[in-house]
């Protein structure tokens, strides 16, 4: 323990760390530096609320490392942000709190096929981009209120012909994937203002079709075949 960071020994193999803190929106703010290598770390929380790299936990994890968490009471946990934290593992089993309504994961090393995934129904912001993932999207039934969804550069895949939005969806980032499908008939959100579908080669269509009466504001669709605007 150095300043108020924990150092962890180079030649651990194995990590358990508890935490035992406050419940709802008080929360602990430990930081922790992992060395490099393929290491395993169990994350144990006491806590209710948030389970963030910024708030509940600070993460300087090295790379290849795989971080599994654990929870007295997972359902309560409703965010949690661990972006680009060099977070490794298979995440196809991974089963989300039920009252989640935030899972940022984004610019990590995880894999897995999440074809099969279960989402909250309270989710709002869902972001998985910059991993490697894999799987059918288009199996996922979306929460209602969904706003911001961003998957792209993955190796997702799927027919996103007749994939039902959220009617709340403000965000939808999709680029650098393997998706296809015809979209001249699709279904935009009414209150969708970004839309980002480029380098997935398998979508076609008349893209200017699905656009009336929705407020887009930034499209990319370069790199596709066959789109029409």
């Amino acid at each position: 323990y150095q300043n108020g960071e924990w150092i962890i020994a180079r030649n651990t193999t194995t990590a358990h760390l508890r935490f035992v803190g406050g419940t709802g929106n008080t929360v602990c703010t430990p930081k922790f530096t992992f060395p490099s290598g393929t290491v395993e770390y169990i994350v144990e929380g006491g806590a209710t609320g948030f389970l963030t790299s910024g708030v509940e936990a600070n993460f300087a994890l090295g790379e290849g490392n795989v971080v599994h968490f654990i929870c007295s009471n997972w359902d309560a946990i409703t965010q949690i942000d661990l972006n680009a934290d060099k977070l490794a593992g298979d995440i196809t089993h991974w089963q989300l709190p039920a009252n989640m309504t935030l899972l940022y994961l984004q610019a990590n090393q995880l894999m897995g096929d999440i074809t099969h995934w279960q989402l909250p129904t309270n989710l709002l912001y869902l972001s998985l981009r910059d991993n490697q993932l894999t799987g059918d999207i288009t199996h996922w039934q979306l929460p209602a209120n969904l706003e911001r969804l961003s998957l792209h550069a993955n190796q997702l895949a799927g027919d996103i012909t007749h994939w039902q939005l959220p009617t709340n969806m403000t965000v939808l980032s999709l680029h650098t994937n393997q998706l296809m499908g015809d979209i001249t008939h699709w279904q935009l959100p009414a209150n969708l203002l970004y839309l980002y579908l480029y380098a997935n080669a398998g979508l076609v269509g008349d893209f200017s079709q699905c656009t009336t009466g929705t407020k887009l504001q930034y499209v990319t669709l370069y790199n596709l075949s066959l789109i029409h605007i």
